[in-house]
C-alpha cells in the first residue's frame, strides 16, 4: 500500500511528452528528416511509372507489309495490320514495323523485345493484371510482417526485390518472364508503399506532414 502511493506520487511528477514534442526537443525537423522524407517519397515514385506506362510500352505500332506488284515485277512496302501479319503467320522478313508514323513507338511490341504483335491481347493484358495481383496479397501480409519483426526488414527486402526485377524487366525478351516481374514488383509494392508510409508518419512530426 505504501509503495503504491509512493509510485504513484512519483508518477504525478513526471512531465509526459507526446511523439511529436519529444521530436521537437531532439531538433525538429532537421536534416534526418529531409533525409527520410526525400528517400521515402523517391522510393514511392519509383513502382509508378513502370505501371502507368504500360498503355504506351504496349501500344501497337503501324505496320508495312511486302507486296509483289507483277505489273511492275518489283515488291512494294504496304500499310497492313495486325491481323493481316498474324493470321497468315506471315515470315518476320515480309513485315516491319512502320516508325516513321506518328502513332509508332519504340517500345515492347519491337521484334527485338518482347515481340508482342501476334501475342493474344488477355496475355498482354496480363502484364497489369498480376502487377495488382501481387499488391493485393502483400497488401494483407507485408504491413502485418512490418507491425510483428519491425520496419526495417520488410521494406529493405521489398525494395530490393522490385531493384532485380527492374533489372530482370530490362534484358526480358519474354511476355512470361515480363509478368512474373510484375507479379513480384506487385509483392513488393505493399512493402514499399505500405511501409514506406508508415515510415512518414513515424519520422516526420504531425506539423510538417
Amino acid at each position: 500500500g505504501a509503495r503504491s502511493e509512493s509510485l504513484d506520487s512519483e508518477t504525478q511528477d513526471v512531465e509526459a511528452y507526446s511523439y511529436d514534442e519529444c521530436l521537437e526537443l531532439l531538433g525538429g525537423f532537421g536534416h534526418f528528416q529531409w533525409f527520410v522524407t526525400v528517400t521515402l517519397i523517391l522510393s514511392f515514385m519509383t513502382g509508378g511509372q513502370i505501371v502507368y506506362g504500360i498503355t504506351f510500352l504496349t501500344t501497337l505500332p503501324e505496320y508495312e507489309c511486302q507486296d509483289f506488284y507483277e505489273g511492275y515485277s518489283v515488291w512494294k512496302w504496304d500499310v497492313c495490320d495486325r491481323a493481316a501479319i498474324c493470321d497468315s503467320n506471315m515470315p518476320s522478313t515480309l513485315w516491319r514495323v512502320n516508325y516513321d508514323a506518328a502513332t509508332s513507338y519504340h517500345n515492347w511490341v519491337d521484334p527485338d523485345k518482347l515481340d508482342l504483335t501476334c501475342v493474344s491481347k488477355n496475355t498482354i493484358g496480363a502484364i497489369g493484371s498480376m502487377f495488382f495481383v501481387g499488391f493485393a496479397i502483400s497488401s494483407g501480409v507485408v504491413p502485418r510482417l512490418g507491425d510483428k519483426m519491425g520496419r526495417k526488414v520488410p521494406y529493405l527486402a521489398s525494395m530490393s526485390a522490385q531493384f532485380l526485377m527492374y533489372i530482370l524487366l530490362f534484358i526480358s525478351r519474354n511476355i512470361y518472364l515480363t509478368i512474373f516481374c510484375y507479379f513480384v514488383i506487385g509483392l513488393a509494392s505493399g512493402g514499399r508503399v505500405a511501409i514506406g508510409t508508415m515510415y512518414l508518419n513515424e519520422f516526420i512530426p504531425a506539423k510538417y506532414q
